[in-house]
């Protein structure tokens, strides 16, 4: 079943101005073509505090040019293969999205402040999960804080998953606990793992997704030079994906960070 476009921009339009009322940044997203049968869902945009600094008091404008959130940096591109290559079997689509829909500064991205930011927005999750997703669909939390929240909202109507691993440095010990779980297989991961490899499947996802008008933005992610935490995040992805799909046996073995 296709999604109603113009709704989405519409939905896109109260996002907007909802974090304009509460003083945030917003990166607009890419609408899926049709319903899915997963969304992964991020707690919200962290903005550096010294791109915050530089913001007027009060005044967190769109980003010029424009950008797509969840498209911004090479941990998007590796989360977006996780899923189109470990999560979904062939004929599923999945969507990305966040809880919070305006970008903070990290001090707001944490204990009470991140509790009300969640409150705030989370009927607008609802609206949008309506939109894109079926009756069945699996939402899969990304990072403890999502997940914690989620769970916590009474009659939520979709199944929920534990959670996966949050993208960011932080995090990267708890990345690297699917290495030290799966040591031959890691090593031979590593091995055989490219930036090459990550650039060519990415570029065949969007592609396939009828999202090739955004390659300049996937070209830009892979500025950064290919290190050995982005293989582990992406050996993390391919051991934790599997285990959130409805037929999975739960074995959860990386405890996921905010």
């Amino acid at each position: 079943m296709t999604i109603d476009q113009e709704h989405y921009e519409n939905l896109q339009s109260k996002w907007r101005q909802l974090a304009i009322k509460r003083k945030r940044q917003y990166l607009q997203y890419l609408a899926p073509r049709a319903r899915v049968d997963f969304v992964l869902a991020g707690k919200m945009t962290s903005i550096g505090e010294k791109d915050a600094a530089e913001i007027p008091p009060g005044e967190y404008p769109d980003i010029d040019p424009p950008g797509y959130n969840l498209l911004t940096s090479i941990g998007d591109l590796i989360l977006n293969y996780g899923a189109h290559r470990h999560l979904c079997q062939p004929g599923e689509r999945y969507y990305l999205t966040d809880l919070g829909k305006g970008a903070v500064p990290p001090k707001y991205a944490k204990g009470k402040t991140q509790k009300e930011e969640f409150t705030a927005w989370y009927p607008m999750l609802l609206e949008e999960l309506k939109l894109v997703a079926k009756p069945d669909t699996t939402v899969v939390p990304i990072g403890s804080a999502t997940g914690d929240f989620l769970r916590a909202q009474p009659n939520f109507p979709y199944r929920l998953t534990t959670p996966i691993l949050h993208w960011s440095r932080a995090a990267v010990s708890a990345a690297k606990m699917a290495g030290s779980l799966f040591p031959r297989e890691w090593d031979e991961y590593r091995r055989s793992t490219s930036w090459e490899d990550l650039r060519t499947s990415t570029e065949e996802i969007f592609i396939e997704a009828g999202l090739g008008q955004h390659m300049d933005a996937v070209h830009r992610c892979f500025k950064d030079k290919f290190r050995e935490f982005h293989a582990h995040y992406m050996f993390t992805y391919k051991k934790e994906m599997p285990l959130k799909r409805p037929d999975a046996c739960y074995l959860d073995f990386v405890q996921s960070p905010d």
